[in-house]
């Protein structure tokens, strides 16, 4: 697996990866694009060993979530 390097100035929890809800959003809106079909997000989360930071991440991709649905996005389900 080749890992990309971080933007400068993100935020790298327990895995080293970046702390980016929003790319949910992304995901959907990209998958809605090419498949027109439903979309359910089968599985999202961050790892990391702080349940705050965890409450942080599942509500921005909640919130980037709605803003996919109010554009009409068809998402069916998120599972966390």
């Amino acid at each position: 697996m080749v890992q990309v390097p971080l933007p400068a100035g993100s935020h790298s929890p327990t895995m080293g990866w970046e702390f980016y809800a929003e790319c949910v959003e992304r995901a959907c809106r990209y998958a809605a694009s090419v498949s027109q079909h439903p979309i359910i997000v089968a599985e999202n989360g961050v790892a990391t060993d702080d349940d705050s930071e965890r409450q942080d991440y599942i509500r921005s991709a909640v919130t980037s979530l709605e803003r996919a649905v109010a554009d009409k996005i068809n998402i069916r389900g998120y599972y966390h």
